[in-house]
């Protein structure tokens, strides 16, 4: 798997959630890196994603960037993480099948109940994102890179967290 810049580790991801301890962190990271491209650079917008990143790499998280990354990010990210890896926790895939994991003391969820969980926590996740984008609307002037985003590649920070299942179009 390809080095990624990640803002949580794995063990912060069951540190804050109902992950429990034993999940093995490579079974864990991919979700992680599925959370924070999909969400975490949708909320942020991809200028101040990369500052991030950036300041992560170079050690020099500081200031109102850190503030952001461990109050805000790191929280909604964890959640995340555990909202994509949710349904896949169960199942292994190997080159023959997908196999339910199974043990003698307990039984698997069925998928009705996987889909509750995911949507309790989705609930929780677009909570976390709206503080996220309210934050950095009352301190856009700390975050420049929040409304930067010009390039036509780059993804502009999503207004709202809140998703209701309908799309109207525009």
């Amino acid at each position: 798997m390809a080095q990624h810049i990640l803002f949580v580790t794995s063990q912060y991801v069951k540190d804050n959630t109902a992950i429990n301890d034993n999940v093995d962190s490579d079974i864990l990271e991919p979700y992680i890196v599925i959370a924070q491209k999909v969400h975490i650079e949708r909320i942020l917008g991809t200028d101040l994603y990369q500052k991030l990143q950036a300041d992560i790499v170079a050690g020099s998280v500081t200031g109102v960037y850190k503030v952001l990354l461990d109050e805000y990010v790191q929280n909604v990210l964890a959640q995340y993480s555990f909202y994509e890896s949710l349904p896949f926790l169960n199942y292994k895939m190997t080159n023959k099948s997908v196999l339910t994991k199974d043990s003698d003391n307990s039984t698997a969820a069925g998928i009705e109940e996987i889909r509750y969980l995911q949507g309790k926590v989705r609930d929780i996740c677009e909570y976390l994102a709206q503080r996220i984008h309210d934050y950095l609307c009352a301190n856009s002037t700390d975050y420049p890179e929040y409304t930067a985003n010009n390039d036509s590649d780059d993804i502009k920070p999503s207004n709202s967290s809140y998703f209701g299942g309908l799309y109207l179009g525009e």
